[in-house]
Order: C-alpha cells, then structure tokens, then sequence
C-alpha cells in the first residue's frame, strides 16, 4: 500500500472532518488537530489500524462510531489506488494498483485469467457468476478485510440494482445478499478449509474456531455490503441536489431502520443506558430538599444571634418507581419493543422492581426471561414466548388487557408506574378501553410510548386517540433520542 504526501492526507483529513460536522458528530478543533498528529506515526499501510486511530480521536461516543465508519470510506476511499495514492514530485498521483489475485491464479496472458461474467446490474433475483463467488470465499479463507471490502463494492456494482430506480435500502440490500447466497456461504468457505487442511479440521476446537471466525467475517461482509448501498444512495441524493439524511444511530427511526442500522444501535443502546442511569442516580441523589423546617431553622440561628441565615429542610425521601411494562411485539414494533427492554434493563438498579411483559393476542411475563439475556436476546424470539400468541397472531388489544387483569392485575398496586409500549392498532376488533381505565384507575401513572408518527395516529385501525385519556402522556417515540428522553420523565 502506498503513502500520500502530507497535503493530500491532510485534504482527506480535512473532508473527513467536515463530513463528520455536516452528519451532526461532535468533532472539535482539539480532536482534528490530534487526528492529524496522529497521522504522522500511524502506519498508513494498515487501513484498520488508521480507521481505529482517528476514530479514537475524533469520536467520543460508540453511538457515533458507525457514522465515522461510513463518511472514513468516503474521504479515504479504498477504491483510489490502494487506500491513498502516491503524490509524487509534481503533485500528480500514480495510477491506482489493481486489487492483488490470489497466487494459485495464473495472470499472464492466455494463463487462464480469471475474469467476471457478472450479468447486467439491476437483476432482481440473479446469482452472481462463479468466479467472483471464488473470489469472494478465496478472500474469507485468507482473512483479508482489504479484498472483502473491494468484493463488496463490485458486488453492490452488479447486483444491487443502484443504475436503475432507487428503492429503499433493505431491497437493495437483499438483492446483493441473493446473488452472494450468504445463507449457504458459510457452508461453502469450511467446505474449502476442510478440503485444504484435513489434519488441522479433524481438531473439534481448531473447527470451532475457525467456524466462529468466518461467521464473524461473513458478517463483516454484509456490513460492508451496506455500507457500500449507503454511499451509493448518498451520492444519487448529492447529483439530485438534496442532502443525504442524517445517520446518527440516536436520530434514526428505529421502525424504518436497515437490518445493519438495527444491529449497531443494539450496540449503542447499552452505553446511554448507563449514561440515563447515571443522570437519574445524580438526580436523585442532588434532589430538591423538602419542606422548610422550622423548629431546625430556629434552633440553629440562636448561634446568629436570632438571625435565620442558615435555613434548614425536612429530608426529602428519596423513592424508585415500581414499573411495570406492557410491550407489543407484533410485526414491526417488536424491535421498537426490544430496544425499550433493552433500555430498561440497563436502568433496572434505578427501579425499585420491574416486571415486563409482552403481547401479541395473549400475554407472557417474561421477567425471569429476559433478567440477564437481554444483551444476547432477538426479538423475533419474543413472539414465541409461551401465552404471547394465543390465536391468529394480531394484535388484539382488548383481548390482552382483559386477560392481563385477570391474570396478573395483583402487580399493579396505588405506588405502580405503567409504561405500555406499542402502535395501539387494534386490527379493528375491541380496544378494552374499560379493562384500560380499569389498569388506569389501579396504577399510580400511565404512559404509552407509541412508534408511530403523531400523523399516523387515530388513522385507519390506530386507536391510541381513545387510550389516550387514561394515560398520564403518551409519547411520539420514533428514535433512540426520543425513547432516551421519553423514559428519563418517566423513571
């Protein structure tokens, strides 16, 4: 890999810097003039190394660290060159350096050179051609992430369908992910490992490891993947005169979010959890005082001589909300749902108890389920926690809410906060608005956090304009912002 002169470093750098402001990341003058320090020991051949580095100097929060990653790719393209061309005594750069074959492959003319037969860009349900499958489980065995994410790019070229009408992310998402065959692809690269290596697969770790390893590649892969469909997306905005959309994880709508967007916002949310309990820990301990006590004040301003400078409060009790969640986790509001557990669990020391449940058209406390396997849990599997379906798999709103107080109305006590989360749509069949009020009337506040667009509400089958009277708010939460905020006023 080559090294660039000084001033186009700095160029890249400088873009970078500017990209990350435009994205809404909080980069100070300090931290960019510590990137570009740190660009004169790193070593520039190591692209993983130098995106660790700045992003350790220019980003301070995880929630953040997926932007970088992404506008890192555009202002040090891989694609020029190696990962940045050589400037040269007249300032003209070299041309790029083609990516490197695999030394099995013989590439002098009429050797056998493998080339891409891929088909036209744009097909919807197409393969991609053997040689760039070879190519691509040739790059897995060898671990190299430099020519996983150069595959990832031609494929995104042939494949994703980006030259033609531009659709939403996910569709050109899995268009690529149907002409790689990623669901067989594992099979296939230890199918290769273990035809090369016999002696050193017949060890059961040696296989373990190794399988751990692709999976983890693989994934890296649809990272890439991603990545690449969002730059493409980004640019046609750009050539269309628009601004591409603002990728803070904390600021996208968690319903509409992308397979990946959803993967590093589970990671994101564990950090402001401890930031939120952290907040509300201090609030509590710093609380407003009591009530004035007189008898105190007094007595201590005999030593003032009568003057009650010193003025003294009744201790305020502090006191932890009981809470008790009621969370849908049918179709899209499940990972909304999975995202609020999420939080919540990471608040549970600041809650003097919680209890959650979950509904689909029946009801499961999955209390015990979730103490301790939040971290690892996926939300599909809400679904089949046993007494959440119980008939059609609708939601049915007044169903749940007669069999939740029948069955489990003894949690809610006069000192309960109730924290329902969900699109409140019915399917149109019965609300149980009286079961609601009944809920209501038991606990000491009611609210509702609903995914929804406040537009959306009250359209069609939504309901949550007749639960609304019962609650003590309800909420519009659509992002982790929203989700953060909403839960510091109710905890």
């Amino acid at each position: 890999m080559t090294v660039a002169s000084g001033d186009t470093l700095l160029a890249m750098l400088l873009d970078l810097f500017a990209r990350l402001r435009t994205a809404g990341v909080p980069v100070s003058l300090v931290e960019k003039v510590d990137a570009a320090a740190a660009l004169g020991v790193l070593p520039l051949d190591d692209r993983p190394v130098l995106r660790a580095a700045l992003r350790s100097a220019m980003v301070k929060r995880v929630a953040d660290h997926a932007v970088f990653d992404r506008l890192f790719d555009r202002s040090f393209p891989l694609t020029t060159g190696s990962l940045i061309a050589d400037a040269g005594p007249s300032g003209a750069t070299n041309p790029p350096l083609p990516p490197q074959a695999p030394d099995d492959i013989d590439l002098s003319p009429g050797g056998g050179e493998i080339t891409s037969s891929a088909p036209p860009t744009g097909g919807g349900g197409q393969t991609a051609d053997q040689a760039l499958l070879a190519e691509l489980v040739d790059a897995l065995q060898r671990g190299d992430a430099d020519a996983l994410r150069q595959l990832a790019g031609r494929f995104v070229d042939a494949y994703a369908g980006l030259d033609g009408h531009a659709s939403s992310e996910r569709s050109h998402y899995y268009r690529v992910l149907r002409a790689a065959d990623l669901s067989n692809l594992l099979s296939t690269v230890m199918r290769h490992i273990r035809t090369e290596s016999p002696e050193a697969m017949a060890d059961a770790l040696v296989a373990k490891m190794e399988l751990a390893e692709q999976a983890r590649q693989i994934d890296q892969f649809r990272r890439m993947i991603a990545e690449q469909i969002r730059t493409h997306l980004d640019d046609l905005l750009v050539d269309q005169g628009q601004q591409p959309p603002n990728r803070r994880l904390e600021d996208l709508d968690i319903v509409t979010a992308s397979v990946t967007d959803l993967r590093a916002m589970r990671e994101a949310v564990r950090p402001l959890a401890r930031k939120l309990a952290s907040r509300l820990s201090q609030r509590r301990r710093f609380r407003h005082v009591g009530r004035l006590d007189m008898r105190r004040t007094l007595r201590h301003s005999l030593a003032t001589g009568g003057v009650p400078i010193d003025v003294k409060y009744r201790a305020k009790r502090a006191s932890k909300p009981d809470v008790v969640m009621l969370c849908d986790v049918s179709g899209s509001v499940a990972d909304f749902a999975h995202f609020t557990l999420m939080l919540m669990q990471g608040l549970h020391s600041e809650m003097a108890r919680l209890r959650t449940f979950v509904f689909v058209d029946g009801i499961a406390d999955v209390t015990e389920t979730l103490a301790g396997a939040v971290d690892d849990f996926d939300p599909r599997y809400l679904v089949y926690q046993p007494g959440a379906v119980v008939g059609d798999g609708h939601s049915d709103y007044g169903a749940v809410l007669s069999r939740f107080l029948s069955d489990h109305g003894s949690v809610i006590t006069p000192a309960t906060t109730v924290l329902v989360t969900g699109d409140a749509r019915t399917n149109y069949r019965a609300a149980g608005l009286d079961d609601f009020a009944a809920l209501a009337g038991r606990a000491k506040r009611v609210y509702w956090l609903n995914p929804e667009p406040r537009a959306d509400w009250g359209d069609k089958d939504s309901e949550i304009a007749q639960f609304a009277p019962s609650c003590t708010a309800v909420f519009e939460v659509r992002t982790l912002t929203d989700l953060v905020n909403a839960v510091a006023l109710v905890v």
